[in-house]
This record gives structure tokens, sequence and C-alpha cells, in this order.
């Protein structure tokens, strides 16, 4: 436990060094979870740490579908969801499908996979958070992606946490060709967030004028 501790934190810290002295005493450690059930590979993607995810990898963990998909590794993906077609829906310790994650962290082949095994475009993360995978993939700026599920039935629409939309974080991070793809598709400019801000509000108030006049 203390060993887990202690990897975690320095996941959390960006100590590679402390990564690597861990693994080479104990190469099992790269297969640790945290309390929650998640996984430190898990943990070292979210951090977006590249350097202590090759560490990890090194010593061969065995990956689940979840860690595959997050990891853009559609081989893997493709055979873990051969073994158990019911896994496309289920959702990680944290509370996201195979599909979120392929979408935030921008594997297309992947995402592709998953929605041709019949992984729901529209699935709601079971966390506070709430998004849809077309919310991930609009946080992770995945144009490719975003058309992809829209294509697929993805609604322009749906509103995670806080009464966002996929438009609202595309117009928030100025992304012209983004806010183009989902307004094409039926994404409302007039929708507002919990807190009362139209996508326009949102590119306005992160300087991205232009953007916000378009929208307004």
């Amino acid at each position: 436990m203390q060993a887990t501790a202690t990897i975690l934190n320095a996941i959390r810290d960006g100590d590679a060094a402390a990564v690597r002295a861990a693994v080479e005493k104990d190469p099992s450690i790269a297969s640790a979870h945290d309390e929650k059930g998640l996984s430190v590979v898990m943990q070292a993607a979210h951090h977006r740490q590249s350097e202590i995810l090759s560490v990890l990898l090194a010593a061969g963990p065995a990956l689940d579908l979840f860690e595959a998909a997050a990891l853009g590794k559609r081989g893997l993906v493709a055979d873990l969801v051969d073994e158990n077609p019911a896994a496309v829906a289920a959702l990680s310790p944290d509370g996201f499908s195979p599909l979120h994650l392929a979408c935030f962290f921008g594997h297309s082949l992947c995402a592709e996979l998953l929605i041709q095994r019949a992984a729901d475009v529209n699935a709601v993360a079971a966390n506070p958070m709430a998004v849809a995978p077309l919310h991930s993939a609009a946080a992770g700026r995945h144009l490719d992606i975003v058309k992809l599920l829209l294509e697929k039935g993805a609604d322009a629409n749906a509103q995670q946490h806080g009464g966002w939309t996929a438009l609202h974080s595309a117009a928030r991070n100025g992304d012209g060709p983004l806010v183009d793809a989902l307004v094409e598709a039926g994404a409302d400019s007039a929708i507002k967030s919990s807190d009362g801000k139209t996508a326009a509000d949102m590119a306005e108030q992160k300087g991205h004028s232009e953007l916000a006049e378009r929208l307004a």
C-alpha cells in the first residue's frame, strides 16, 4: 500500500526518476491501482506524464479496455471487445466509458472501432462532470473525432455539468473550425450555461471577439 501511495504521489508530482526507481525495485507496481480502482497507468495518462507512462508501460502491465482506449492501442481494443462485447458500455472507476477516453485523448481509430462495436455516442459519464463523448472530444480539441461523433448521431446540444455544450467549450478555446463543425451539425448558440453564458459570451470572455461576433 505504501509503495502504491509513493508511486501515485510521484506521478502527480511528475517525478519520473522516483517512478523509475520504484518500478526497478518492483516491476509489479506498474500494475497497481489506487483506492478507487484507478490504475497508475491511467493516472499517468490523465496527468499527461508521457515519460512516466513510458516507464510504466516498459514494465509490461496487462492493460484493460479503458487503458487501451486511452492510449490508442487499437489492436488491443479490438481484441478486448471481441472477448467481451458488452465491455464497450462499461465504465471506468472514475466513470468514463472506453469511448469517452478514446475521444478525450484523441485516438480517432479507437473511437471509430468502439462506435462500430455499438458504443453509445451519447453515453453520459457517471461522475460529476456528466460529459458525453462529444464533450470529451471538444475539450481535447479533436476536430476529426467531433465530426465522427456528430456523423454517428451524437447530440450536438447535449449539456454536461454546468450546462455546458461542446459549443461552449469550442468557443471558449477560440477554436473556429470546431465551432463551425458543431454549428453545421445543429449546435444552438443560444443555449446558456447554468450561470447564464452563451457560447458567444464565453468566446468574448476569453478575448475571441471575432468568434463571439459570429456566434452572437
